[in-house]
């Protein structure tokens, strides 16, 4: 009987192998929860905007829809390692060069889980159906400064202007237009700014910039616009405007909004579903949504009888596919807002006592 090296040489390369395999394993491990993190919250995106897509369309068509909303994603992992061996027995001849004196490897396991929470109930539907507080209103205008997209999509009124949810008169949007406008271009100046307190109750105001007389000539501008009474010079450095939800209480200096509630935002991005002719023509589609007026570069989402290929997120309803062009920046834009929207004010309608819906993805 014959031993390819002694017992110690054997025992030292065990040990060193083990030495270096260990400080390996943590570094294989370290990387692939960076990596599967990447993964998870890529593919959370991908079907979080699958399901607003959906949700969406199947507005259009006046179906019911329901919504799940990712409660937790947890994932068991395991790292087990192996050491192999080789021994040659008899003759040096039998087995030289043909032995693999020592040989590891490491197998990397992971189970991941994730839970969904069905959003349903009254608090689900006060969410859903309650006008948008005017915190949310300054805090997207603040983000999105400059955009005229905001006060359109977000607001029905603005003191005694309106602007309404379904079509009416074109003289009747201009004044709240024109304002819409107007705010964006000074925000774009740098000459207004909305402003949330960080504190509880979280007062919203629109701060406007009048230390020049150029500045000063365009709030007074939009002061009157608004109907309220344009300051005098010199006025100060600053005009700040109380930004309240409600109907016009005709006090000087301070903003009186009506805004929208979700349930009215999904309605303005369900108008702008491309619905194929024979949809139309057989009545599938809700046609109410015909007159429902949206700012004219929100959104646009197009049909196609195949899969696109341009598309940056799609979903498949009654044989037909729905999607978003990925050269469409403007839209991509919209939805992008639209799905800030919709999980800021979802987290908020998910109690923690919901049944949750469990699913392994993977062995």
């Amino acid at each position: 009987m014959h031993f390819d090296g002694t017992a110690t040489s054997w025992a030292r390369r065990t040990a060193l192998l083990f030495a270096l395999f260990l400080p390996g394993c943590s570094t294989l491990g370290t990387q692939l929860i960076g990596n599967g993190r990447a993964a998870y919250n890529e593919i959370i995106r991908r079907t979080d905007d699958e399901q607003l897509l959906g949700l969406i369309v199947r507005t259009r068509y006046g179906e019911s829809s329901g919504l799940l909303a990712v409660t937790s994603v947890t994932a068991n992992v395991r790292v087990r390692g192996s050491i192999g061996g080789e021994l040659g027995i008899g003759p040096d001849a039998s087995f030289a060069g043909n032995l693999v004196p020592l040989s590891a490897g490491a197998v990397y396991e992971e189970n991941p889980t994730i839970s969904y929470a069905p959003l349903q109930g009254e608090r689900f539907t006060r969410q859903l159906l309650s006008p948008l507080p005017v915190e949310i209103l300054a805090l997207f205008a603040r983000a999105l400064r400059g955009s005229e997209l905001t006060l359109g999509l977000f607001a029905e009124q603005i003191n005694t202007l309106r602007n309404p949810l379904y079509d009416v008169p074109v003289e009747q949007r201009a004044g709240f237009e024109r304002v819409a406008r107007q705010i964006a271009g000074l925000e774009r100046d740098g000459i207004a700014e909305w402003w949330v307190d960080p504190e509880p109750p979280h007062d919203a105001k629109l701060v406007l910039s009048c230390d020049a007389p150029e500045p000063c000539a365009r709030v007074r501008e939009l002061m009157e616009a608004l109907g309220l009474p344009a300051p005098a010079d010199p006025v100060g450095p600053r005009v700040a405007l109380p930004v309240r939800l409600g109907v016009p209480s005709g006090e000087p200096l301070r903003l009186d909004i009506q805004t929208r509630s979700l349930f009215d935002v999904i309605t303005i991005a369900a108008a702008r579903v491309e619905v194929p002719e024979p949809d139309l023509r057989e009545g599938r589609a809700d046609p109410r949504y015909e007159r429902v007026s949206a700012p004219a570069d929100f959104l646009r989402i197009h049909s196609s009888e195949k899969r696109p290929e341009n598309a940056t997120v799609a979903v498949r309803h009654r044989g037909a596919w729905f999607y978003i062009d990925d050269a469409d920046a403007s839209s991509k834009f919209a939805f992008r807002i639209l799905g800030s929207l919709l999980a800021m004010r979802l987290a908020e309608a998910a109690p923690a006592t919901t049944p949750m819906l469990t699913i392994p993805a993977s062995r």
